[in-house]
């Protein structure tokens, strides 16, 4: 059964289509949709959602997130992941810092 909270065309924040960093408003609304994106994706795991039925990914594609890796606890089950931002410079200095140590 689909949650229509989980929906980012229903209830995501449609509107903000240009994140300005420097406002909090903004900022908050980004971590929120994080976290509701973690939220989802564990239901998404829980009810075997993949692909084009998978729920979760819009909450954080919309900030040019991507998942990185989805960690999930053994003992209950239960996932994690990490996002990263997609920035040609971010990337380049992650690339410089594996390639020092």
């Amino acid at each position: 059964m689909t949650s229509e909270r989980g929906d980012f065309n229903l209830t995501g924040p449609l509107h903000l289509t240009d994140v300005d960093w420097k406002n909090v408003d903004h900022r908050r609304s980004v971590a929120v949709c994080l976290v509701q994106g973690v939220y989802i994706l564990e239901q998404d795991r829980q009810e075997n959602r993949q692909g084009p039925e998978a729920l979760a990914a819009p909450w954080w594609e919309l900030f040019h997130f991507r998942l990185h890796s989805q960690l999930v606890d053994d003992a209950d089950h239960c996932s994690s992941d990490r996002k990263r931002a997609e920035s040609p410079c971010k990337r380049k200095r992650e690339i410089s810092r594996q390639l020092e140590t």
